[in-house]
């Protein structure tokens, strides 16, 4: 497949009263990780209007507020970076005094798919 990429895809949500630590924690963390070579771009994203598909989000707070894409070249590169993030390789999400800034809704990897662009 041509311009075939991979994505690691991250669904977060600050703590209550933690979202500016959150993402001073979240950008820097983002710079670190983009610090491996097998990465070529990172988007991180905040919801401004929940869409509440089929009245799954009672209340805006049940949507993840933020969604981080990490994209990659290859597969393996992906893979390789899953394994130094659980090395610990990266910034882990507390502070000084062990903390946790943000909830993780889910993450998981995936291949491309169907891409149009004007």
């Amino acid at each position: 497949m041509e311009n075939e990429r991979f994505y690691e895809i991250v669904a977060s949500r600050p703590k209550p009263g933690k979202e500016a630590e959150y993402n001073q924690w979240y950008d820097q963390h983002v710079k670190d990780c983009f610090e491996y070579k097998g990465m070529k771009k990172v988007t991180r994203t905040h919801c401004f209007y929940p869409l509440e598909p089929r009245g799954s989000y009672h209340h805006k707070s049940d949507c993840p507020q933020y969604i981080t894409i990490y994209e990659f070249d290859s597969k393996e590169d992906l893979l390789d970076f899953f394994k130094e993030l659980s090395k610990g390789t990266f910034d882990d999400p507390k502070k000084e005094n062990d903390e946790v800034l943000f909830d993780l809704d889910w993450a998981a990897g995936y291949e491309s798919g169907v891409t149009l662009e004007r």
